[in-house]
């Protein structure tokens, strides 16, 4: 229990007593300004690898120091299909170009981003076959006459009494709660 105590009574001391009062800089003192870390800083990165099943991955990325940044990132796998994106972000946004030879790609340029498929076109559709009219053979049923209305009694069922006995209270138990 005095452990307890010691635990919780310690868990509180920094609310209780927050610590040393700090004096404040003495005046003429200068304090250096903080770095400003939203400069960019060059720089130049990527990496090159292949695992054991043949599958390289690539990428690399460059950036000057005045925010604009260059870059490519590839996949290439061991049956030959590949996709390498070239990107660029400058003060022109954001644009890039991609090489593939994906199946079910095409050459197209949609939202400023430029697609270059070496990719065989996909096959047109076969056009839908001609719907087949449709015979529903519609039997007639039979006239049933009416079955007349019959009555049956219901069978009789005997009494079940209860497994136990039902509570009996006189007639004025409840005047006994009310004053």
């Amino acid at each position: 229990v005095v452990i307890l105590l010691a635990l919780v009574v310690g868990s509180f001391a920094g609310y209780i007593y927050p610590g040393p009062v700090v004096a404040p800089a003495p005046v003429g003192h200068v304090v250096a300004p903080a770095p400003d870390i939203d400069v960019p800083i060059p720089y130049d990165t990527g990496y090159d690898t292949v695992d054991e099943f043949g599958t390289r991955l690539a990428r690399q990325e460059s950036g000057d120091g005045a925010g604009r940044v260059t870059g490519s990132y590839g996949y290439w796998d061991p049956w030959g299909t590949y996709r390498q994106v070239d990107y660029t972000a400058d003060e022109g946004g954001f644009r890039a170009s991609i090489s593939t030879n994906e199946a079910g790609t095409a050459n197209q340029n949609p939202a400023d981003v430029e697609i270059n498929s070496a990719a065989a076109p996909a096959p047109a559709p076969a056009p839908a076959p001609a719907p087949v009219p449709v015979v529903k053979k519609v039997a007639v049923a039979p006239v049933v006459p009416a079955v007349p209305n019959i009555r049956v009694a219901a069978p009789s069922v005997p009494a079940l009494k209860a497994a136990y006995p039902y509570p009996s209270y006189p007639e004025d138990w409840r005047k006994s709660w009310v004053s």
